[in-house]
């Protein structure tokens, strides 16, 4: 069964529809968990920018709007948990929202009750209303329906935009969507879907796939899974230097598995002539070293470690995107918070802008690299890459197969 077998979706775009919204309450469950510095700020709105896209054209016809997330995952400092001991509100969150929609917002003090049946009932043009935090209340576990069925009676319909929260059940992502009749995934979420089952499906071979990160033992399911459809498999970063390493290469003090180094040799067995590993390397004492060296990846000095891929490992992987259909990008290939090891970064994002093949960005550490190299690389902008995925490890398990309660809610709804 396809990714996308039996899931609805609802064009609120389209003005020339008869179906009438207005004046309907709708509860869209969003991701407006967003990361922070020590003081608590948020420093990137893309998830917020996000929910907006869906929102916006829900108020053009007149809709009430009522937003739920759940926020903490991403945050730090002095405001997790907040001074009570709960996790964070959602009003910074909700008021960079209300920003972005040119509303005003009313965040209620609780997520269900009396509080938020009022502020509902009251809902004027230009208003919305984004409940508490949902972590702050039984939107999981035992109390999950429960809460569900406190919230039911706010909603006349239910859009689901947040393919990470779909990976779990809970009140809002679940037992909502079997309770209520009108229940679907927004145009962007469903579109993000299609992205995700054309590269799962490969339909525009052949593919390549770019792999980074540092975990290959823990995604080994993933790995097979990715790797038996691959033309092409580039391995960048950590993983590069654990299969490096097994086939006895000396890679002074880079980090590896080492614990992995047999499995590595298994891996580059099994994948033979798909398999590229970098020719070079930018090597340097320590990540706040930024004196470097570019070095054979056949022997890294025992007082360097490798940072970032080289020029010529550069070279090569453009090359293998320029002759790729299908391109998925997963886990970092180099030390990127430092500009002088984030080139490796820079120059991929680049080749893959450029790419005549669809492109996907996917996995949470992989999307968060991209947005903070992309904002030093002048004339660039991530929207030149086909896909970037909101789904973290919930994008993960489609490509390996596993269904996500979320969606099996919403399938074969109509």
């Amino acid at each position: 069964m396809s990714i996308i077998t039996g899931l609805q979706t609802y064009d609120f775009n389209d003005e020339e529809d008869e179906f009438d919204i207005e004046n309907k309450r709708v509860l869209v469950r969003v991701d407006l968990d967003a990361p922070t510095n020590k003081s608590g700020q948020i420093m990137d709105r893309s998830a917020i920018k996000l929910a907006a896209q869906t929102i916006r054209p829900l108020l053009k016809r007149g809709a009430k709007i009522i937003v739920a997330t759940r926020i903490g995952e991403l945050q730090k400092g002095p405001g997790v948990p907040d001074k009570k001991g709960k996790p964070p509100s959602v009003i910074e969150a909700a008021a960079i929202l209300g920003e972005e929609l040119e509303v005003e917002v009313i965040v209620p003090d609780s997520c269900a009750g009396e509080a938020v049946k009022k502020v509902i009932a009251g809902l004027r043009e230009k208003q919305i209303c984004v409940i508490e935090n949902l972590a702050r209340e039984g939107d999981v576990g035992q109390r999950k329906e429960a809460f569900a069925r406190e919230l039911l009676p706010f909603a006349d319909i239910f859009i689901a935009d947040s393919l990470k929260a779909l990976a779990i059940e809970s009140a809002t992502t679940t037992e909502i969507p079997r309770l209520l009749e009108l229940a679907y995934l927004s145009p962007r979420l469903l579109q993000e879907l299609r992205s995700i089952a054309k590269v799962d499906n490969v339909l525009d071979p052949p593919f390549l796939l770019v792999l980074g990160g540092a975990h290959l033992d823990r995604d080994l399911p993933l790995l097979h899974r990715l790797a038996r459809k691959a033309s092409a498999i580039f391995v960048g970063g950590v993983a590069a230097h654990t299969l490096l390493k097994s086939q006895g290469n000396e890679m002074g003090q880079s980090a590896l598995e080492a614990d992995f180094i047999a499995g590595g040799r298994t891996l580059t067995d099994l994948w033979g002539s798909k398999l590229h590993l970098p020719q070079d390397l930018v090597v340097s004492a320590s990540p706040r070293n930024p004196n470097h060296e570019v070095v054979s990846s056949s022997g890294v000095p025992s007082d360097r470690m490798a940072l970032d891929i080289g020029p010529k490992t550069c070279e090569n992987l453009r090359k293998l995107i320029d002759q790729a259909g299908t391109i998925l990008w997963l886990g970092g290939i180099g030390f990127h918070k430092v500009p002088a090891f984030s080139h490796g970064t820079a120059s991929l994002m680049r080749h893959l802008a450029d790419a005549s093949g669809f492109t996907m960005v996917a996995g949470s550490d992989t999307v968060a690299a991209a947005r903070e190299v992309s904002e030093s690389l002048p004339d660039f902008q991530l929207s030149q890459l086909d896909c970037i995925s909101t789904g973290g490890a919930a994008t993960i398990a489609l490509l390996s197969q596993s269904k996500l309660p979320g969606l099996e809610a919403l399938r074969g709804k109509q």
